[in-house]
């Protein structure tokens, strides 16, 4: 009993999938474009058709393309009047036609059309496709019709497009077909990219730590030998044949740079935040210049000389230009604090290890 109850219940169910699926299936209006033949010659007509199947009930007009029509003219139209469904007597079918010629051969397009109605009280659309054409000028390369016959044949007193001796049948125009999307491998496609992005970016994070791990490790490099690493990077980069400069400003303006900030890293003198004229009243703030006079004023000489070329368009002297360079060498090496592990006298070792920094 329970075996004969599910396969009843099994029954009504699939009756009512298929009811619903046909009724959901038929639709309220249908509309197709279609042409006599899709390659003609020059002055061969071509008929244009256009066929709407609608429900009585719904108020249909088809637009009128005529204007939309390009490289072909219109020898005659017509707009029938709708006729009963010779399948279904609850549908109608409407049809308007254009005759058309081509003095010039060429690819033509004729425009797609959209249908605007009301069903149910909502806006509707139905639209069909564009349909290309091709017209040639040997008659040879001309193509016939397709087999198939048009719905409705009206007389020659109606403006019958196919009454002339060489008429041709028109075919339709082939439905649109959706290619499905292979999903998967797309899906594939999309994880492999988020995969490989997530892996960059975990492997640029673990990079920069251990990077700054190793950078850690490393004894700073003391502000003096910076200064002048940076100093002789500053010549190889502008000076030329130990007397042309290339950038002048820019190069007296590092050089000044290199030394301000040389000054505020080894002994906390913001000369980076003072003017030449600031630097000069409080100089004697610096111990290590205090009361050597030489190294104030070799110090002040070097400022002085980078500001008047970075503040004014006029230079010095190229061979002195390069001399402000050593002398900032020079200076820094002289007003360089001696490290706690060495001797008042430096050793061999040290002088030839001072020069390699160099």
């Amino acid at each position: 009993m329970n075996i004969i109850m599910k396969i009843f219940a099994f029954i009504v169910l699939m009756f009512i999938f298929i009811s619903s699926s046909l009724a959901l299936s038929s639709s309220p209006v249908t509309i197709k474009a279609e042409v006599s033949q899709a390659k003609i010659k020059i002055d061969e007509e071509l008929i244009f058709k256009i066929t709407v199947k609608a429900k009585k009930e719904i108020a249909i007009t088809i637009p009128e393309v005529g204007n939309s029509i390009q490289g072909l003219r219109i020898v005659e139209f017509a707009d029938e009047k709708p006729k009963s469904d010779s399948d279904d007597n609850n549908y109608l079918i409407y049809q308007k036609w254009y005759k058309l010629k081509s003095d010039f051969s060429g690819s033509y397009i004729l425009p797609a059309v959209t249908l605007n109605y009301n069903y149910n009280q909502q806006a509707a659309t139905s639209k069909t496709a564009d349909i290309f054409v091709e017209v040639v000028a040997d008659s040879s390369t001309a193509t016939g019709a397709a087999n198939a016959t048009p719905t409705n044949t009206p007389s020659s007193n109606s403006n019958n497009p196919n009454d002339s001796n060489n008429s041709n049948d028109i075919r339709d125009i082939k439905n649109i077909e959706s290619i499905p999307m292979k999903w998967s491998n797309t899906l594939i496609f999309i994880v492999v990219v988020i995969i490989l992005i997530v892996l960059a970016v975990i492997a640029a994070l673990i990079y920069n730590k251990r990077k700054k791990a190793y950078a850690a490790t490393l004894p700073p490099i003391p502000p003096a030998d910076r200064a002048i690493r940076e100093i002789n990077k500053l010549r190889a980069e502008q000076v030329i044949d130990q007397i042309t400069i290339k950038n002048p400003k820019l190069y007296h303006f590092t050089l000044s740079q290199i030394i301000r900030t040389y000054l505020e890293e080894e002994f906390s003198f913001k000369a980076t935040d003072m003017t030449l004229e600031e630097i000069k009243s409080s100089i004697d703030s610096l111990n290590e210049v205090k009361n050597e006079y030489e190294l104030k004023k070799e110090l002040l000489m070097i400022l002085e000389g980078c500001d008047f070329v970075k503040f004014t368009d006029m230079e010095i002297e190229r061979s002195l230009s390069v001399e402000l360079s050593l002398k900032a060498i020079s200076f820094v090496k002289k007003i360089r604090p001696t490290p706690p592990s060495q001797s008042s006298t430096s050793s061999p070792d040290s002088n030839q290890k001072e020069e390699s920094v160099i």
